[in-house]
């Protein structure tokens, strides 16, 4: 994983202020590495084959979800940096998937329209 660039004190305040608005929704505290290091796992366990159910794929897709809600809050010269970080993990999310007409759950990124190519015969049983 590519590590964040640094960043101007401005940008880490509007970092943060963007990192509080999600731990203020979501009820835990988050940082963006955390977020990152959640996504980059995801996505090397699609990779590899995911193993779990499509219960658990949602609730591990909402990562992304959360990364976003980060990415809308920062402005955009910012925002710009922060996703060459998360671009290339999106990348190998998209070719370690295949595309959905519809979305997994009622939410409108990409990502939601996307399961993995290798999985488990109870993911398939899932949907």
């Amino acid at each position: 994983m590519r590590k964040l660039p640094a960043l101007t004190r401005e940008e880490v305040g509007h970092l943060d202020a963007a990192l509080r608005a999600v731990a203020d929704r979501t009820g835990r505290p988050v940082s963006f590495n955390a977020l990152l290091k959640r996504w980059q796992e995801l996505v090397h366990e699609v990779t590899v084959g995911y193993s779990l159910t499509l219960y658990d794929y949602t609730n591990d897709l909402s990562v992304r979800d959360q990364i976003e809600e980060v990415l809308t809050r920062v402005p955009d010269s910012l925002r710009a940096r922060l996703e060459e970080v998360v671009r290339p993990l999106d990348e190998r999310f998209e070719e370690g998937t295949t595309a959905l007409e519809k979305p997994l759950l009622p939410r409108s990124h990409r990502w939601w329209f996307r399961i993995p190519r290798k999985r488990s015969a109870e993911f398939d049983a899932d949907i």
